[in-house]
């Protein structure tokens, strides 16, 4: 994981622009915000279900109105969240769905101006993801099912 935390560093030295970072975990989300933080990334803070109401409207209201805070988050942030310029979206592993990866990428560009998605990823986790989409996908016969129409 160290080496996915120096690659999102490397992405966000540079950075001056508002985006979000998806993390599997709670953890993973506190963990990687210090982390950038010890490495003085100080526009960037994380936002999970485990926190109070209070922190996390706080850190939803400071992130819509700022021009450039990141927010390392679970999936947990983002839904209903119309923000036109989010410049970039990073997935520190891959999205559990396509769908799901369609619709977090998604909420970058907004307002027709470039932006990014990144996706950080190993081996272990394609291969992982490869059997998400199997067991994900129906069989012709369980296709056939759900579409036949009784006679």
């Amino acid at each position: 994981m160290a080496d996915k935390y120096s690659h999102v560093y490397n992405i966000l030295k540079h950075n001056d622009s508002s985006g979000i970072i998806y993390t599997r975990t709670r953890k993973d989300a506190e963990d990687l915000t210090h982390f950038l933080q010890s490495k003085n990334v100080l526009n960037v803070d994380f936002f999970h279900a485990g926190l109070s109401a209070k922190e996390k409207n706080s850190r939803q209201e400071k992130w819509l109105k700022s021009n450039n805070q990141v927010l390392v988050s679970t999936n947990a942030f983002g839904m209903g969240i119309d923000k036109e310029n989010v410049r970039f979206v990073i997935h520190l592993s891959p999205a559990p769905s396509l769908e799901n990866y369609y619709q977090e990428i998604g909420r970058a560009g907004r307002d027709g101006k470039k932006s990014y998605a990144f996706l950080l990823w190993n081996e272990q986790e394609l291969l992982n993801l490869d059997d998400v989409f199997y067991n994900q996908t129906p069989s012709k016969s369980e296709f056939l099912k759900v579409i036949s129409v009784p006679g």
